[in-house]
C-alpha cells in the first residue's frame, strides 16, 4: 500500500518538475518499486541527536523553478512533509539524488 502512495505524492508535489526520490544517505537514490514497501523506505536509527543532525526515512528531492526543495516521507501520516531548512542540517540531504 506504501508504493502507490508515495508515488502519487511524489508527482503531486513535483508538478511536472524533476524529481527523485531515495534513502538518507549520499547517492542512494531508489531504482526499483520494492524499495517503497513499509519498512523498506523507513529509517531504523534512533531519530536526531541535536537539533541539526536528523534522520530521515524516504527523501523526495524536487527541482521547481523557483527553487529546489527537499522533502521527508512520515511514516505516521503517509505522506511527504517538506524539510524548512535543508541546508542547516550536519548530514546533507542534497547529495541523495539527482532530479531527473
Amino acid at each position: 500500500m506504501t508504493v502507490p502512495v508515495v508515488l502519487i505524492q511524489s508527482r503531486l508535489i513535483a508538478d511536472g518538475s524533476p524529481y527523485c526520490i531515495a534513502e538518507h544517505a549520499e547517492n542512494s537514490p531508489v531504482k526499483a518499486l520494492h524499495e517503497l514497501r513499509g519498512f523498506a523506505f523507513y529509517t531504523t536509527k534512533t531519530g536526531y541527536k541535536t537539533t541539526s543532525a536528523w534522520y530521515f526515512h524516504g527523501l523526495l528531492v524536487v527541482d521547481h523553478p523557483e527553487e529546489q526543495r527537499i522533502y521527508n516521507w512520515s511514516p505516521r501520516r503517509w505522506r511527504f512533509d517538506r524539510i524548512a531548512e535543508p541546508d542547516r542540517l550536519i548530514k546533507s540531504v542534497r547529495n541523495v539524488c539527482t532530479p531527473d
